[in-house]
């Protein structure tokens, strides 16, 4: 699949429309308590970070149990596995931050837009995918 012009600029104006909407709603002014597991979900993430970062080679599941004595807020199954190496990717090459992690949720919903857009266009035309994919 390549990725076109206006390929290019949908999966900018999905980006940019997921960030607006995150925004509006405050997710970066406030911490990462809006919901009792979030915290969890970023802890396991960076644990994920740290053991493709430092732990490679060790057995993973020593190498939690260890993580998981110094940082208890680790939550294994909460969230399918595929989130928390996209997490651990993605902090290895952005900032480790709240903020940081709330774009690449915005990245991956514009993702998810921008491949069910011609999805939706050859079925129900460009105006029903645009209000689909947002």
């Amino acid at each position: 699949m390549r990725l076109t012009w206006p390929g290019a600029l949908r999966l900018a104006v999905l980006c940019g429309f997921a960030i607006v909407l995150q925004w509006g709603g405050g997710a970066y002014r406030s911490e990462a308590a809006g919901d009792p597991d979030e915290p969890a979900h970023l802890v396991t993430g960076l644990m994920a970070r740290e053991y493709v970062k430092s732990g490679w080679g060790r057995v993973p599941i020593e190498f939690a149990r260890e993580y998981y004595l110094h940082y208890p807020k680790v939550a294994i199954g909460h969230w399918p596995p595929v989130f928390y190496a996209e997490q651990a990717l993605w902090s290895l090459v952005f900032p480790v931050s709240h903020q940081s992690l709330l774009v690449m949720m915005a990245v991956q919903s514009a993702l998810l837009g921008a491949l069910l857009w011609p999805l939706l266009r050859r079925r129900f035309g460009p105006a029903a995918a645009w209000c689909g994919v947002l």
